[in-house]
């Protein structure tokens, strides 16, 4: 599978597991941010599996097919940092629309179709 479709289905994977909704809060934002996080490295190499939301943020800022959606991840990053760290209780309308801007965020940044041109 492309690499766009193999994140989204681990997105509605994920989804499926109905974690927060059984109260797993930071179990479902760690999942949440570990998808987006090795998507970024397998699309953009990107090294963020070991990085803090603020150096991620940095290098989505920086390059130009992620620098758009910037402000959209730095609303799921903080939500799970305060989810994870600061035992915050997101609302569900929040946990849906972070779920929703990672799906979004994949979305957009599909790679460009490889065009095979034959003599």
């Amino acid at each position: 599978l492309p690499i766009t479709d193999r994140y989204l289905n681990r997105l509605i994977a994920l989804e499926q597991q109905k974690l927060w909704q059984q109260e797993k809060r930071k179990e479902y934002y760690s999942a949440l941010t570990d998808i987006l996080r090795q998507y970024l490295e397998e699309r953009f190499g990107f090294t963020a599996m070991e990085r803090t939301s603020d150096e991620i943020l940095m290098q989505i800022e920086r390059h130009p097919e992620t620098r758009e959606q910037a402000v959209s991840i730095r609303y799921v990053l903080d939500m799970a940092d305060m989810a994870k760290f600061a035992k915050s209780q997101p609302l569900p309308d929040e946990n849906i629309r972070a779920m929703e801007l990672v799906k979004q965020f994949v979305s957009v940044t599909r790679p460009a179709p490889v065009i095979n041109e034959q003599a």
